[in-house]
This record gives structure tokens, sequence and C-alpha cells, in this order.
């Protein structure tokens, strides 16, 4: 999954849970998570907010879990390939 469809899913998501406001622009977001993708402590903080976020049972019927199953796993490798720069 390339940077940009990455952080569409990511709206995708946040929108779902309640985190973006729909009337948002969604573009200038989408700018911002990809330039951010390459700091390791916005993307540890993404994949907090969202695990905490996801583990709610309110959101079970909303969301389709394969689809933030990927998105988590790409966040996952970013993370740990960032992290293994960073030695």
């Amino acid at each position: 999954m390339n940077k940009e469809e990455l952080a569409s899913e990511i709206i995708k998501i946040c929108n779902c849970l309640g985190l973006i406001e729909n009337k948002v622009t969604t573009t200038i977001i989408e700018r911002n998570i990809i330039k951010s993708l390459e700091d390791i402590v916005f993307v540890e903080n993404l994949l907090n907010i969202l695990y905490k976020n996801i583990k709610s049972k309110k959101y079970s019927n909303i969301l389709n879990f394969k689809k933030v199953e990927n998105t988590l796993i790409e966040l996952e490798k970013i993370r740990l390939k960032l992290d293994l720069e960073g030695l």
C-alpha cells in the first residue's frame, strides 16, 4: 500500500471513529499525514489512538475490520522501519 492509499484509509477510519469531522477538507489532512509518516512519534501516537478507539465495541458494526487490519499492519511496518533506522 502506498502512502497516499494509507493516508486515505487512515482518514476513512478516523471519520468512522468520529476522530475527524466529515466537514473537514481531507486533502490538507492527507498531505499532512503523508509528510508525518516519516516521524516515528506521529506513527506511534496514531497507532495508539487507533488501537484505543477500535477496541470500543460501539464501532464493531461500522468498521470493515479487514481494511482496518491492513492499515494497522502498514502503520506497524512503517513504525518498525523508522525504529530500525534510528538505531
